[in-house]
């Protein structure tokens, strides 16, 4: 009798753990994006190498944490000069530091709060976050969030000759992932 309580009390206590699933993330079918207003536009680009896993709950309707690595060097905004001057050390700083990384925190509706890393600066984060449903062994969702540059040490910028900065501060991130359950 004690064993069946037992096992009951445990099952009440953790009842998402035995049953959650995880999902490694896809690359070849996801994305991470960013954007950032300029003067003479905005300025998009991608991370083209990153991975991470995703867990969902156990009737896989919400996720219960998310964690993921970007390799800074992958940048990709379709110009290549471009390019090497986010991964210089006024920027991203590509060589000492060569990774960003994002882990969970909190989850609540459809709001997940975490620790974003990036040039070796840790700072809370929030993505709103949609999933849409399982198909086989498929997770997607697709996380939308903005952050400010300069909180993680990301200060270049260039005043212009009216006095206008060329580059916003706001970053927005958009992150279209496919996980798949192994």
């Amino acid at each position: 009798m004690k064993k069946i309580y037992l096992l009951f009390l445990l099952n009440f206590i953790f009842p998402l753990t035995a049953n959650a699933a995880t999902y490694t993330i896809d690359p070849r079918h996801s994305t991470v994006l960013f954007k950032v207003d300029e003067l003479a536009g905005y300025v998009s680009g991608l991370f083209g190498q990153f991975q991470g896993k995703v867990e969902l709950n156990a009737d896989n309707t919400q996720i219960t944490a998310l964690a993921g690595e970007v390799d800074v060097a992958s940048v990709y905004t379709r110009n290549v000069q471009r390019d090497v001057d986010l991964l210089a050390a006024e920027l991203l700083d590509a060589k000492k530091y060569p990774t960003a990384k994002f882990v969970s925190k909190k989850i609540e509706g459809d709001k997940i709060t975490g620790d974003l890393t990036i040039k070796g600066k840790t700072k809370p984060a929030s993505f709103q976050y949609s999933l849409l449903p399982i198909t086989g062994n498929q997770a997607r969702l697709s996380l939308h969030g903005a952050i400010n540059r300069k909180d993680f040490g990301i200060t270049y910028n260039r005043i212009l000759e009216k006095g206008q900065m060329l580059l916003d501060d706001e970053v927005d991130l958009t992150l279209d992932l496919v996980g798949v359950a192994k």
